[in-house]
């Protein structure tokens, strides 16, 4: 159980042990006030609850639409490859490197004394 739910806990049973033990008083928070906040508390926890389904249903609809549609977008860089050449400025245009943009590998100079001998 996390801290927060603990803490409620605690506060309702607080709660109802002073609603049952009307001589028990706080100078500075009556029964009746005390209440009043917890009742807002509980108000206020029900409410974050849903909006936290509902942030869960729009991350999950989100995770899957991602999914569709970098899927497309991945075939789209393919076609685009396919067609126009991995050399071309459309793919540049998709934010692609293009072929010849890669470094091509060179001999190390140890590799390159070695090669000599």
């Amino acid at each position: 159980m996390n801290v927060i739910k603990e803490e409620i806990e605690k506060i309702k049973l607080s709660l109802e042990f002073v609603k049952k033990n009307s001589e028990l008083k706080l100078k500075d928070i009556s029964v009746d006030d005390f209440e009043a906040q917890c009742n807002d508390l509980f108000d206020s926890i029900d409410k974050i609850d849903d909006i936290e389904l509902e942030l869960f249903d729009l991350k999950k609809k989100r995770d899957k639409l991602l999914a569709e549609t970098s899927s497309v977008s991945s075939r789209i860089r393919k076609l685009v490859a396919g067609y126009y050449g991995e050399d071309s400025k459309e793919i540049k245009e998709l934010g692609l490197k293009a072929k010849s943009d890669y470094k091509k590998p060179s001999k190390s100079k140890k590799r390159v004394e070695e090669d000599a001998k």
